[in-house]
């Protein structure tokens, strides 16, 4: 069975997912005109403008009604099926893909927006499949062309000045070190800056901070031991250079200390270039870092051989710097993925490197 299928979030189990990707948004105004005509276009910039503000909530509701009205639009299809797979529902994206597919085979958005959802899960590129979307927007990075990057993942703390990643990804790093947020905001950071969080953690100091309202709490960092599901959010390495929106990878947690290096076991699906993805209960709260399956993790170091087969992360309780003083309630309501979503996309990083 697919990981998405069992999504943690009960309210949502079995709706038509909701949420936001740039990934797909610019073709829409740039490329062939859309078969419902021009208030479809208008719609779909609408919600590039909401995804830009932030607003995922706005954005993935107009996403469904846009759908809805132009069923005959393929780029309408094609960007509700990136939103839901944007939150962790690949599986009802993959499914809207395919039966618009079997009536319009020929249809190179529909089969550029599959190949793509494919490619952002592990499917190996192919260049059968033409590059269908321009790069979404985001601050330059200021790196050149063709410059070889490695790829991860981290998340904001410190009101915005400092970075957490994992500290295999930036061992190796000689220069400028670039982090781009989920909103498309790009920062700076120095290896010569960095200090050590812990085992296995690194903390980037910016040169300058992301906005304040980026940053998680590091007082609401949750008790992985009372945590039964969970999702990653972090960014797939498609082109370094481009941009788009962190993806939801839902999951359970199947045993929270492991090993002799504070690891958890956990369900979600990780590709090997989501390590430093942040982990979150499904309150939102913090509660550890992604470093991916095996061979990912005994790349990154850890004695992970006889662990078990699952992905593996590692608990940030550690970051924690005051305790909470009240205890939550036995019950407390389960936020809308959209919702999450929203609040945390800010505060999850990608970082590329030059070596």
């Amino acid at each position: 069975m697919h990981p998405f299928a069992s999504c943690p979030f009960p309210r949502l189990r079995g709706k038509v997912g909701m949420g936001a990707c740039l990934g797909l948004l610019t073709l829409l105004t740039a490329t062939a005109p859309i078969a419902s005509g021009d208030s479809a276009a208008s719609d779909l910039a609408q919600i590039r403008a909401n995804l830009q503000a932030g607003q995922m909530r706005a954005a993935s509701a107009f996403a469904n009604l846009v759908a809805g009205e132009h069923p005959d639009s393929s780029e309408a299809v094609g960007m509700l099926a990136y939103v839901e797979d944007r939150l962790g529902y690949t599986e009802n994206a993959l499914r809207r893909l395919a039966a618009a597919r079997s009536k319009s085979p020929a249809d190179a958005t529909l089969l550029a927006a599959t190949t793509q959802i494919l490619q952002d899960h592990g499917a190996a590129a192919t260049s059968a499949v033409p590059d269908a979307w321009p790069a979404a927007y985001s601050e330059a990075t200021g790196i050149p062309a063709g410059r070889q990057v490695r790829v991860a993942n981290g998340f904001i703390i410190d009101d915005g000045a400092t970075v957490v990643t994992h500290a295999s990804v930036v061992t190796k790093a000689q220069g400028t070190i670039v982090i781009r947020n989920g909103l498309g905001l790009v920062r700076t950071a120095l290896m010569k800056e960095s200090r050590a969080l812990g085992p296995g953690l690194v903390a980037l100091k910016l040169m300058s901070p992301f906005p304040q309202s980026s940053s998680l709490d590091r007082n609401a960092i949750g008790d992985v031991s009372q945590s039964r599901f969970c999702f990653a959010l972090g960014f797939q390495k498609i082109d370094p250079v481009r941009f788009s929106y962190p993806i939801v990878a839902p999951g359970m947690i199947f045993r929270a200390n492991v090993g002799n290096e504070r690891l958890l076991q956990i369900t979600s699906a990780l590709t090997a270039d989501q390590i430093g993805s942040p982990l979150f209960d499904d309150q939102g709260r913090l509660i550890g870092m992604a470093i991916g399956n095996q061979s990912a993790s005994a790349a990154a170091g850890y004695a992970v051989k006889d662990l078990g087969a699952g992905n593996f992360g590692l608990s940030v309780e550690g970051l924690r710097v005051v305790k909470a003083t009240k205890p939550l309630p036995k019950e407390p309501a389960k936020p809308a993925i959209e919702e999450l979503y929203e609040r945390l996309a800010p505060a999850v990083v990608q970082i590329l490197v030059t070596d």
